[in-house]
């Protein structure tokens, strides 16, 4: 499935016990529960989707395995960004910004890779028990129990708002795609409307001449 606009419904795609399915650049709003609820099903790919202000979760998943969730959108649902519950799949590359919580994790075995997870209500990324949960490169302000790999605790990266031109570039940088949120050092979405785009640097650049 790939190319569609979801909105106002109860729930905006819901999955359960299937296999090998592929959810590709939807736009997923406005449902009155889960923007995607995906349960009791193995081998799924759900990429490059934008999942924003549904009234419950962005993406619940229970009891899935060998599925992975990456370069996702999350923005501004009601609850939790990615809710995971008995779960075994790869969380790589996600954007999670504005929601109640940003990940929710209850016994489930995570790769947790290269995620922008921030400005979350509450915690941008939860377990009670993380188990052989693992991974590296992310970027969060609040946590709970969670490391990266390479760091004593919580996230890699701590987001820092832009203040010069040299972050400016950045900005650009990565909205055109030449570098990841993983490759930067600043928080993009500047003006704080929840989406990221050209609005922000030209606030930059606005705060930067007056101050000049």
């Amino acid at each position: 499935m790939r190319n569609c606009a979801i909105t106002n419904f109860f729930e905006g795609i819901k999955i359960d016990n299937a296999n090998n399915i592929y959810l590709f650049n939807n736009s997923i709003s406005s449902n009155r529960d889960n923007g995607i609820y995906i349960k009791n099903s193995a081998c799924l790919f759900v990429a490059n989707n934008s999942v924003f202000s549904n009234k419950w979760h962005g993406v619940s998943l229970d009891n899935l395995s060998n599925s992975t969730i990456a370069g996702n959108f999350i923005n501004l649902n009601k609850n939790v960004g990615i809710y995971v519950y008995g779960s075994l799949l790869d969380i790589t590359n996600n954007t999670i910004l504005n929601n109640y919580m940003g990940i929710i994790s209850y016994y489930s075995n995570l790769t947790i890779n290269a995620n922008t997870i921030r400005k979350n209500k509450n915690f941008d990324i939860y377990s009670v028990n993380w188990l052989l949960s693992y991974g590296d490169n992310n970027t969060c302000d609040k946590y709970d129990g969670w490391k990266d790999n390479s760091t004593d605790k919580g996230c890699v990266t701590k987001c820092r708002y832009p203040e010069d031109i040299f972050d400016v570039v950045e900005m650009l940088e990565y909205l055109s795609g030449e570098k990841g949120y993983g490759e930067i050092g600043v928080c993009v979405d500047a003006n704080n409307d929840g989406f990221e785009n050209l609005s922000d640097a030209l606030e930059i650049i606005t705060k930067i001449m007056r101050e000049y």
